[in-house]
């Protein structure tokens, strides 16, 4: 599991001065293995929940855990997937929580 530390910046706010929902996506994705981030997967899935809301100021921390990769059907490429958190350190309590899908780009030479 990948763990990073982050606080909700000014440039991070929408108009309420919450932290903007496409940012927490943006830092989940950071958690990804460096061949995922570096174009060798192609997200294909996500389901996200939204369950709580940050502000500026507010630290946080998100998570990333792999699951299992597994083949896709016959003569498609690989799947990875991960599962992803983002909750408040002060209090622990989760903001959001996701799951992603990924679909390897790479072939078995490259």
């Amino acid at each position: 599991m990948r763990q990073s530390r982050r606080g909700g910046a000014f440039a991070d706010m929408d108009l309420n001065r919450h932290v903007n929902a496409t940012r927490y996506v943006e830092w989940m994705f950071e958690g990804l293995p460096g061949g995922f981030r570096e174009g060798g997967g192609e997200l294909e899935e996500i389901e996200i929940n939204f369950s709580g809301e940050s502000h500026a100021g507010d630290e946080i921390a998100v998570s990333t855990l792999a699951l299992e990769p597994h083949d896709g059907p016959a003569g498609e490429a690989a799947r990875a997937q991960f599962l992803h958190g983002v909750s408040k350190i002060a209090d622990g309590s989760v903001v959001c929580r996701a799951r992603s899908a990924w679909r390897s780009t790479r072939t078995a030479a490259g």
